[in-house]
């Protein structure tokens, strides 16, 4: 909703409650995180602000008031695999797409957390589960495209929860694998680079 079409009074809209301009918690969020990756969106967009005199229509903050701080912690999406919870920061998301059947790997390459590999946006990228169940269970429901350093996988996610906001994930869990940094609720927060670099290998320990 632009600023034009936000009402000026009465009941405050979804988009001021749950959505972008709220506290997150709406369930379509997660599923359109890809938008800001668009090329298409983000030419768009930087062309509306780019016109002139778009400083002033979107200077909401009236003079003599200081501006709002923003939002402290990391952004986080927390997703299911299998039994575990997980929340990644948003900022290692490329984004989150419907989940399809991956080209299975040659022989020598196969392990129980490779499902394949999938076209995404022209890259072929490996799928993978993070509870190393393989192709026994259901099929996951979505594929979280993200990144860690160089390494791009798209994770398998059999169910999104939401985004949340924390200035730190909580404590360990004992007996968690090294990969994991933390907690958010009952989610596992893990170290990205850990993480990435134990799912690339043949023999990760998985929960």
């Amino acid at each position: 909703m632009s600023p034009a079409e936000s009402p000026g009074g009465g009941e405050p809209t979804c988009v001021e409650t749950r959505g972008t301009a709220g506290d997150l918690s709406c369930p379509e969020l997660a599923k359109r995180i890809h938008c800001r990756a668009c090329p298409a969106y983000a030419e768009i967009a930087g062309a509306f602000f780019a016109r002139p005199g778009a400083e002033k229509d979107f200077s909401l903050t009236p003079e003599g008031e200081a501006e709002a701080a923003p939002a402290a912690g990391t952004l986080f999406l927390s997703f299911r695999a299998g039994d575990t919870a997980w929340a990644f920061p948003v900022e290692n998301i490329e984004k989150v797409v419907p989940a399809g059947e991956p080209k299975p790997l040659p022989e020598p390459l196969r392990a129980p957390h490779r499902l394949g590999l999938a076209a995404i946006d022209g890259e072929v990228v490996l799928v993978v589960r993070l509870d190393g169940g393989g192709g026994d269970g259901p099929p996951p429901e979505y594929g979280i495209l993200a990144k860690a350093g160089e390494t791009r996988l798209a994770v398998a996610a059999d169910g999104l929860g939401g985004f949340v906001r924390a200035a730190e994930p909580g404590p360990k869990p004992e007996g968690a694998p090294p990969y994991v940094a933390g907690t958010l609720g009952d989610a596992w927060v893990p170290d990205m680079a850990l993480l990435f670099a134990a799912l690339s290998s043949s023999a990760p320990v998985l929960p």
